[in-house]
């Protein structure tokens, strides 16, 4: 049961209700039980090595279908679609659902590449950031694809984070040519859209927006690739504000 805070603002921004969240739940459960012995945007049985997978961790099968129909806003369809095309994405690369600990949560979060920032926006929503400019220390090898993988996973267990979801922001400071030169690459070949499939398709998460901070001139070469491979809805919630940090995305 959510705090009732809580509830209030599920009801508001999700369209939640006791009564469409048991609906809701019956109906995926339905889904999800009919992929077990057909293949759809997973292959037959994937979800269930996915629900079994997070129960080793202590999440109940109720637990994740709710992390995925909040992150749709309670659309089943939509979310038997990030739920499909997240176990589709552990199934092929199965050695990007191991968990990120010690050493290797060092690797990336002490070199700043990514951070989850302690605190939340006005709205409510956790704030990743990323600082490209630590890129070609960190590359978008297994390591960080499979950070962004446990960290998204871990954040979902959150019932605030369900119900506000999470903005990105990504700050140029520093940022070189040579930089953005490297970013293009790893886009080319395919490591970096492999992350970006996997946060915008996969993930139980709501995008609230991505806010582009510090940008330099060229931002343009990574840009006009990096905007290739997202939806038309994620664009549009795309905001350049240079070194104007005095938004709305801040607490």
């Amino acid at each position: 049961m959510l705090p009732e805070h809580l509830q209030h603002a599920a009801e508001a921004e999700l369209g939640e209700t006791a009564e469409r969240r048991s609906a809701s739940l019956a109906e995926l459960k339905q889904l999800v039980a009919e992929n077990s012995s057909s293949a759809g945007l997973a292959p037959a049985g994937a979800i269930k090595a996915l629900l079994a997978a997070t129960a080793d961790t202590g999440l109940t099968t109720e637990e994740v279908l709710l992390q995925h129909l909040c992150a749709r806003k309670f659309n089943v369809a939509k979310a038997f679609e990030a739920l499909s095309l997240r176990a589709a994405f552990l199934q092929e690369y199965p050695d990007l659902s191991k968990d990120v600990a010690g050493s290797e949560f060092l690797q990336v979060y002490g070199r700043g590449l990514v951070r989850v920032l302690p605190g939340t926006d006005a709205a409510g929503r956790r704030i990743i950031s990323i600082r490209p400019s630590n890129m070609t220390e960190v590359p978008v090898d297994p390591l960080l694809i499979r950070w962004q993988v446990f960290v998204m996973s871990r954040l979902a267990r959150d019932p605030a984070f369900q119900v506000h979801g999470v903005v990105l922001v990504g700050n140029f400071d520093s940022v070189k040519l040579t930089d953005a030169k490297f970013m293009a690459g790893q886009l080319r070949h395919g490591r970096l859209r492999l992350m970006m499939h996997y946060i915008r398709s996969c993930a139980p998460a709501r995008i609230g927006g991505i806010f582009i901070v510090n940008q330099p001139k060229f931002i343009g070469i990574v840009w006009g690739l990096m905007s290739l491979f997202m939806g038309s809805k994620i664009r549009k919630r795309v905001r350049f504000l240079g070194n104007n940090l005095q938004v709305g995305f801040m607490a």
